[in-house]
């Protein structure tokens, strides 16, 4: 009986996990109109903080955790609560109003300051922004801001668990180490001396720990925006919206291949670099603990993401929209969205940080994209 042969070796197991987030938050919004006001009108302000909580629980079915399978086995584990606290500010000051060639005339601002908990700790973000229109059909804008991401709980709290990484090729193997960058032979000799000829061109499973990193920091990005508004008055409906934009991300968490860690060690100008404190080797002439001279630890290599990713992109956006009615009864409106690409840049090159991957043009990420929606609407329908 093929079925009871199989409910024989098999076994149905299952996993609990929970991530529970609780968000308290409040703000005070007004403006000043009864102190003072500037030539365009009071200042307008937003004041607030915000608490968030996050615990997170995760629980392994113990027949796994017991080691009765060939699988990775991921410990049951309830990581420390994750608090953060923030306060942030905004304000809008409108300098000037209908006097010529200064229809309107404002300048905005807004931070925000946020304490993490591990090695993010305080960050801040922070915005400024110029709104001038010459006259009421015409508006230039242009606006600063800085922003950051912190790693989250899953890509900070998960526990390292037992690990292996196949057709692992050493980069101080003699068939290796003339490979890659011309630092690799140099760093080699460094970090073995005596023990780097015991080395041989053996490709194998090494075994390594995998999971999350508590070290990480935060991403941060900075982003300029330049553009105008038309909305002609003697064009009932009509409105045209054209944006520059530069945004620079750096500091991205990005997950590397051990492979890629080990390579990377070797191949940076000195071994003074984040991959190589990564990993651990067996600096002895002898065995130990079954790993051979020179050879990398058993579970020394942590596979965790780490920041060192940059992105970069650049564009012009462009938004066309006409609306008006074309009888009593029939409305029409339509709507132009058009994107020209300037740069689509990755540089996530571990030992060449300014080695630039550029995706603008391939497949996904075109040079020009649009779409266009219209909408004819006849009484009711």
């Amino acid at each position: 009986d093929n079925s009871a042969s199989s409910a024989y070796f098999s076994r149905t197991f299952t996993a609990r996990s929970e991530l529970e987030q609780l968000v308290v938050s409040g703000f005070v919004s007004g403006d000043l109109s009864q102190l003072f006001e500037l030539p365009g009108g009071p200042i307008r302000f937003a004041i607030g903080s915000e608490y968030r909580r996050e615990n997170a629980f995760y629980q392994q079915d113990q027949f796994i955790t017991d080691g009765y399978t060939n699988g990775v086995s991921i410990p049951s584990h309830e990581p420390n609560t994750c608090e953060v606290t923030e306060g942030f500010a905004e304000v809008l000051s409108p300098v000037l109003k209908e006097v010529p060639f200064f229809h309107e005339l404002t300048v905005s601002g807004a931070g925000r300051v946020a304490k993490y908990q591990g090695n993010v700790g305080t960050v801040w973000s922070y915005n400024v922004g110029l709104d001038w229109a010459p006259v009421e059909d015409l508006r230039f804008r242009g606006n600063y801001s800085r922003a950051v991401r912190a790693p989250n709980v899953s890509e900070t709290a998960f526990p390292l668990v037992p690990n292996f990484f196949n057709n692992f090729a050493d980069p101080c193997n003699p068939a290796q180490i003339g490979q890659g960058s011309a630092n690799r032979s140099a760093n080699c000799q460094a970090a073995l001396g005596t023990i780097l000829p015991l080395l041989t061109d053996t490709i194998y499973s090494l075994p390594i720990v995998s999971g999350s990193n508590p070290n990480l920091k935060e991403e941060t990005s900075d982003s300029w925006t330049f553009g105008f508004v038309l909305q002609p008055r003697w064009v009932r409906g009509l409105s045209l919206s054209v944006d520059y934009y530069n945004i620079v991300v750096d500091g991205i968490i990005t997950a590397l291949t051990p492979q890629q860690i080990v390579n990377s060690c070797y191949d940076s100008p000195n071994l003074n670099n984040v991959f190589c404190g990564q990993f651990t080797r067996n600096l002895t002439t002898g065995s130990v603990n079954g790993d051979a001279a020179g050879r990398i630890v058993t579970n020394s290599l942590i596979n965790a993401p780490l920041n060192f990713a940059r992105r970069q992109r650049k564009g012009i956006d462009v938004n066309l929209n006409y609306r008006a009615n074309l009888g009593e009864d029939i409305r029409l409106t339509s709507s132009l969205i058009y994107t020209h690409n300037l740069k689509i840049s990755n540089y996530q090159d571990p030992i060449n940080p300014n080695f630039e991957n550029r995706i603008l043009s391939e497949l996904g990420d075109p040079t020009d994209e649009f779409r266009f929606d219209v909408d004819l609407g006849l009484g009711d329908v």
